[in-house]
């Protein structure tokens, strides 16, 4: 589907990019979205799960035309996160409610790279979730 920007451009919105990773190597960055076209980057959501219910350290790395922003939090257990961009310097917070990945508004770069990573220990079953949704800015 396609939506215009006002301008020469249109988005042609995407799937969402998933990432499920189980069980994850504490320290590995896991890829949700790797794009070397021009893309506007809405949400990213993230979610960890293990048998030992507990908080996990999580961290988001997102990298816009090279440069990189960098976020960690404690994620309790099957409570998912939104990532976002908020004025830190390359910084990336989180929160529970819906924001976009600049709060208010989406990102956009020509090459787009969303990952995370766990750097505790591994535990139970630990899973780690990812999705990010974006949309592709075509002529």
């Amino acid at each position: 589907m396609k939506h215009e920007t006002g301008g020469k451009e249109s988005i042609e919105h995407q799937a969402a990019a998933v990432l499920t990773q189980a069980p994850p190597i504490s320290g590995t960055w896991y890829i949700i979205l790797d794009t070397v076209l021009k893309a506007r980057l809405y949400w990213i959501w993230i979610r960890q799960n293990n048998d030992d219910t507990t908080a996990r350290d999580i961290e988001v790395r997102i990298t816009i035309d090279g440069e990189v922003f960098v976020g960690a939090v404690a994620l309790a257990n099957n409570t998912p996160n939104y990532a976002y961009m908020e004025g830190l310097p390359n910084g990336v917070d989180f929160g529970a409610a819906l924001f976009m990945v600049c709060r208010y508004d989406a990102a956009e770069g020509k090459s787009c790279m969303v990952e995370m990573r766990t750097t505790s220990v591994v535990g139970t079953n630990l899973a780690l979730h990812g999705r990010v949704v974006y949309g592709l800015l075509r002529p």
